[in-house]
């Protein structure tokens, strides 16, 4: 086949995309090589082929197979086409099924998109203007489809969609970077997540000096998901306490987070940010989780109990909340591909979880899970308080707090702020506005006097 002449400016952009993939290769390979890093027997493969490819381009028979490759994809694809095929690879790029190999193919497809549109304007300039603008206006719709769907359509989606995502050692916890509005038919709440996956002011895990930090380790009723952002009780604990003392209040609460999942959130985050006082929020349906490997949010870790003692099992937890086709930067910026991961999900996690843990069983767990916890903190230097939640669950109340008993854990009292009718307190079974205020003027004054308390205790050894 006969060479296609190119102008000389469409012909060097010809050249960059047959070099793009090689170039890339052989400055991964370098890169490598270069940090000190193991280099696999695939690499150096690959970046032979890609000496070997670089140099045939140069010679006067792949400098014409080259021209003529090209040419006949900008026919036969055009502009529009080689974008997409570069959109698509660069999303696949930066996933989890993805790799280098779609980054060089976004790269070379990017630069002969470039190309056919150059030489589009050289050979048909009207036709091709036409379809620039019929792309820019497909952009622009696309946009404003992206923003319909964040304020019209994901709002309406449930919490879980919208917040959780999966992780290894935790099971799931919240979408970092988040900041995203929730809304049913009793309540609109704005809540925005930190950096690590919790719904918490972002901070540092050096503690500055002279203040006193407490974490929080619970779940949804930690993360309070019924309200805004600043009407959380733990914002408002901090709030109240701050106005006698330089104080960070730190939450670790995450929807759907068992005794289990608590224990190991204060060990991979909790302890971290070095605090005075761990406080760790119970609920009624944590025992019958802490023996089950499954959630209706997904997969979670496990402990098995032999004897007094606890393993660890499940982890790493498997991720089937992920499709991996998109990038966790991406689902952060487009609503769309929010919507997309979120309606891909459904058929892997099962809902219909059946609670069948032996509830003499489920209490032994949680007592050493509670043991070991305040065993954990206390070498930590730091104090453990007890929190149930579970007011109406009578005996699931009165064993926690027996629980907490044993293990000298002191526990807090928000029993007495109901005054009114209970009901008038909640939105879906966790504190409303109400409910909120009222526990964190209730909770102040205990956190308050067990700051106290740390502050008069001899210096311990920190395991720190």
């Amino acid at each position: 086949m006969p060479s296609v002449e190119l102008s000389s400016r469409t012909r060097r952009v010809a050249f960059a995309a047959a070099l793009a993939p090689a170039a890339l290769a052989l400055a991964n390979f370098a890169s490598t090589w270069r940090s000190g890093g193991d280099v696999a027997a695939a690499h150096v493969l690959t970046a032979v082929f890609a000496l070997a490819w670089a140099a045939s381009v140069f010679t006067p028979r792949g400098r014409a197979l080259v021209c003529d490759i090209v040419a006949a994809v900008w026919v036969h694809v055009g502009f529009v086409g080689l974008a997409l095929v570069a959109v698509a690879c660069a999303v696949l790029a930066s996933s989890d099924v993805g790799g280098s190999a779609f980054g060089a193919a976004a790269a070379s497809a990017l630069l002969l998109a470039c190309g056919a549109w150059l030489r589009g304007l050289e050979v048909a300039r009207a036709t091709t203007l036409r379809r620039t603008a019929l792309v820019g206006s497909c952009l622009v719709a696309l946009v404003a489809l992206d923003f319909g769907v964040r304020f019209f359509v994901l709002p309406s989606k449930s919490h879980n969609n919208l917040f959780i995502v999966h992780d290894p050692v935790l099971g799931w916890k919240l979408r970092p970077g988040a900041s995203l509005e929730h809304t049913n038919e009793l309540f609109t709440a704005k809540e925005t997540i930190d950096s690590r996956g919790f719904r918490t002011p972002e901070r540092p895990f050096a503690k500055p000096a002279g203040t006193k930090r407490v974490v929080v380790v619970g779940d949804s009723h930690a993360e309070a998901y019924t309200v805004d952002d600043d009407q959380t009780w733990l914002v408002q604990l901090e709030r109240e306490l701050s106005r006698e003392l330089r104080v960070e209040v730190i939450s670790l609460g995450v929807g759907g987070f068992s005794n289990d999942q608590e224990l190991l959130a204060y060990l991979h985050y909790g302890r971290r940010f070095e605090p005075d006082l761990v406080i760790l929020q119970t609920c009624a349906n944590d025992p019958e989780f802490n023996v089950l490997d499954r959630y209706w949010r997904g997969k979670k870790p496990r402990f098995e109990r032999h004897g007094e003692l606890l393993m660890l099992t499940g982890v790493p937890v498997p991720d089937l909340r992920s499709s991996g086709l998109f990038s966790r930067e991406l689902v952060q910026f487009s609503a769309l591909a929010l919507l997309a991961e979120s309606i891909a999900r459904q058929a892997a996690i099962r809902r219909d979880v059946e609670t069948v843990a032996d509830p003499d069983e489920a209490w032994r767990v949680t007592e050493l899970l509670v043991r070991d916890l305040a065993a954990i903190v206390r070498s930590d230097g730091a104090l453990l308080a007890g929190f149930d939640v579970s007011t109406k669950n009578v005996e699931q109340h009165r064993r926690y707090r027996e629980i907490f008993a044993k293990y000298a854990i002191p526990s807090l009292d928000v029993d007495p702020i109901y005054v009114d009718e209970w009901k008038s307190y909640f939105h879906e079974g966790h504190w409303n506005e109400k409910g909120q205020r009222a526990a964190a003027l209730a909770l102040a004054p205990q956190v308050r006097a067990l700051l106290e308390r740390v502050d008069a205790r001899p210096v311990e050894a920190s395991a720190r």
